[in-house]
């Protein structure tokens, strides 16, 4: 399937099967929140400062995770059952000026609050526009729509927007955009860019591209990343034992130089949705020594991941490595892609939209401990790779109440055999306006 995706991408391009036009029943995708809660924020008068926004809990379990035994079997275990705090994200939007608009938005969990957007946007032209203050990039299908549960189709992210694995990093800070019309649809297009993921450094400027055709019922896009065009390489954002890393460097890397780049499709017929993409992420890296004797140590990779990270030198046991042992220098692909179907069915106490999903990951260089910077499942498959299926249900008895049911189905290799495991979650949200 994985092979195919490319070709599948190329041919929805096309838009075979697609014909350009409205169509009422397309309301029931490509929303946001301004539309389900009647915000005309796209007016050009002036305006005062809008608040609105969403609250959101869910719950999941994991059945059968399979782990390695004391006698070298694979065993398994189910994980209780996990409630997430209820949070909320907070938007606030203002036009002060007929060309100048501002918006910010606060995630709350618990008593944390974190600022995820916070900027001004200046039109000088539709076509020429400029961004500034932190900022979703515009990539792909989702990354600007995931603070949006109560929106998208389905409860999980595609996986390259996990944040266990992100592939690029989610924000930018600096932006010059617009759009223009074309033919019955409008052309958009992006270039952004900010510090490094590290922060600043010398000869590393990130650059961020999105170019997108977009019609009443059918979006077309590249997106695409590089981390420096400056040539110098960049570090990650945490260190190992930190975590997950929020952008694609892994921790145990001193420098890393990549790109990212793909394409993503959506297209709506009557009550039906398609959305796919498929993107490469190329490395160029250079690991830390030290970093990857703590991984050897304390980590518990697997003999797939020693041999990548020793080489020859695989076999020895930890207390005779030495720094010297480490093979530093690592050039590899991370490869992903999805494919996801709804239907909407309108009733007369809402809409049902059942939905399947399909997404696959390969990551050859990730670990699965999530402590010292893996994924727990690219990282936890002998081969880095690894496929979740996923079946679903939305259910909205009004635009603003979105519950959903799905289950999933994890397969990878393990162990030295196929592995399958499966998990359910179920996610509340609604949003309001002040």
């Amino acid at each position: 399937m994985k092979k195919l995706m490319p070709v599948l991408t190329f041919a929805m391009c096309l838009g075979l099967g697609f014909p350009a036009g409205a169509d009422e029943d397309n309301a029931y995708f490509d929303m946001d929140l301004e539309d389900i809660l009647g915000l005309d924020l796209e007016a050009q008068e002036v305006r005062g400062l809008t608040f609105y926004g969403y609250m959101r809990a869910n719950v999941e379990r994991v059945y059968d995770v399979p782990s390695v035994g004391e006698d070298g079997s694979t065993v398994t275990n189910t994980d209780p059952m996990e409630w997430s705090n209820p949070n909320f994200n907070l938007y606030g939007q203002s036009r002060l000026t007929s060309n100048i608009d501002v918006l910010f938005n606060v995630f709350g969990e618990d008593t944390d609050f974190e600022i995820k957007n916070a900027w001004g946007n200046l039109k000088l032209y539709d076509e020429l526009q400029v961004r500034v203050g932190k900022q979703y990039r515009r990539f792909g299908l989702f990354n600007e729509k995931l603070d949006q549960a109560p929106v998208f189709v389905g409860i999980e992210p595609p996986e390259l927007l996990d944040g266990d694995h992100l592939i690029v990093p989610r924000t930018t800070q600096f932006a010059v955009h617009g759009q223009t019309e074309v033919g019955t649809g409008d052309l958009y297009y992006t270039l952004d860019t900010d510090n490094s993921e590290s922060g600043a450094a010398e000869d590393v400027i990130p650059l961020g591209y999105d170019v997108r055709y977009k019609t009443n019922n059918f979006v077309v896009g590249v997106s695409g990343y590089e981390s420096s065009i400056a040539g110098g390489k960049t570090s990650s954002t945490v260190s190992v034992g930190s975590g997950s890393p929020s952008g694609g460097v892994l921790p145990w890397m001193s420098g890393d130089k990549y790109r990212v780049y793909g394409a993503c499709v959506e297209a709506t017929w009557h009550r039906a949705l398609i959305q796919t993409a498929y993107w490469i992420g190329d490395h160029e890296a250079t690991r830390n020594a030290a970093d990857v004797l703590t991984l050897v140590s304390s980590a518990g990779i697997n003999q797939a991941q020693k041999d990548r990270f020793l080489g020859e030198n695989s076999s020895q046991s930890r207390e005779t490595l030495t720094e010297d042992d480490v093979v530093t220098t690592t050039n590899y692909k991370v490869k992903t892609s999805y494919i996801r179907l709804g239907y909407t069915i309108p009733t007369e106490a809402g809409t049902v939209t059942p939905y399947v999903h399909w997404d696959w990951m390969d990551n050859p260089e990730t670990i699965q401990s999530k402590t010292y910077g893996g994924d727990n499942e690219a990282g936890f498959a002998d081969d880095g790779q690894f496929t979740k299926y996923s079946t679903g249900v939305v259910y909205r008895p009004v635009d603003s109440v979105a519950i959903k049911f799905d289950s999933s189905v994890h397969s990878q290799k393990f162990n030295g055999k196929t592995e399958t495991y499966p998990e359910v979650r179920a996610d509340f949200s609604f949003a309001f306006k002040m």
